[in-house]
């Protein structure tokens, strides 16, 4: 009963919420026993109930409030917006144009001399597969589509799809790759033996993100902006539901990762949709497992 007693003032830290005062709890004998701790009522001669309040009313209010706020603001425009418009330098602007106009000109150049030469990276070869056929398989990419994936795309794809030795928490481990086509295929760089001299292989036990992972392959420690890792999950998810997860395939196994469309809503899901209802105040609500997907097919199939 005592340390309930300390529990009670930390909980209370000089502003009560309790129908008693703090200085109240020290008048409770030690044999008081507890009923139960969702009535919150104490077996002795004075009633001392406690009237629980919504621990999250202050965050509830606070977020409508904002809501309100963002409402007058972007939707109705009884405010006026405190974000100024984001105006992109003028020769920032010209320079990139003037990139990309250079790219696509000497695309065309390139493929010109290919097609009249028969000859270059990008020429149709012959592999005497049925899908060499184009009278029954339709090419996958034509005109601009194919021209900008051959001209364009290739030359920065080493920004994109990006492989990783690591979980996808706050910092990832980014493998490091080359090519040596012309950025057309790109392949692991491995470990440092793969280069071609001393120099290179100081260049990068010298940087200030190189690492090497368990095989030896060479990575970069970088910052992560582009998982959904909100809640940290990927960083510690065996402490945080790791235990539960786990137990969790006992009944539901792993085909419950589909959508509920495809595999139908389980208990999970309706927990999940409870929670969060009471946690907002609401009489119910749907859980959507992507905001993408909720902004262009639910909200729109809702209004």
């Amino acid at each position: 009963m005592t340390m309930m007693k300390s529990r009670l003032r930390r909980l209370l830290g000089g502003k009560s919420r309790f129908s008693k005062s703090a200085a109240a709890l020290d008048d409770i004998p030690d044999a008081a026993e507890v009923s139960s701790a969702s009535s919150g009522t104490v077996s002795h001669d004075e009633d001392y109930s406690i009237d629980y309040e919504d621990p999250y009313a202050d965050v509830r209010d606070e977020m409508e409030r904002l809501a309100e706020q963002d409402r007058a603001r972007y939707a109705t425009h009884q405010l006026p917006s405190e974000h100024s418009e984001i105006t992109v330098p003028s020769f920032s602007a010209y320079t990139v144009y003037m990139g990309y106009a250079m790219m696509i000109f000497w695309g065309h150049i390139h493929d010109f001399f290919a097609f009249l030469f028969s000859k270059g990276r990008y020429v149709r070869q012959e592999s005497g597969l049925p899908g060499d056929n184009q009278k029954y398989f339709a090419p996958l990419l034509k005109s601009w589509e194919h021209f900008y994936t051959r001209r364009l795309y290739t030359r920065v794809q080493d920004c994109f799809n990006r492989p990783i030795s690591s979980n996808p928490g706050a910092h990832i481990d980014v493998l490091e790759r080359v090519s040596d086509n012309g950025q057309k295929t790109l392949k692991l760089l491995g470990s440092l033996d793969s280069l071609d001299n001393d120099q290179q292989k100081q260049e990068y036990l010298q940087g200030e993100h190189y690492l090497k992972t368990e095989d030896g392959s060479v990575a970069r420690h970088c910052l992560n902006l582009g998982s959904y890792n909100y809640l940290g999950f990927a960083d510690d998810w065996m402490s945080t539901c790791g235990p539960e997860v786990k137990a969790s395939l006992k009944d539901f196994g792993v085909s419950s990762a589909s959508s509920r469309m495809e595999y139908g809503t389980t208990t999970k899901h309706r927990e999940l949709e409870e929670t969060v209802s009471r946690f907002l105040g609401k009489e119910d609500a749907v859980v959507l497992n992507m905001g993408f997907n909720t902004n262009a097919t639910t909200i729109p199939a809702l209004a």
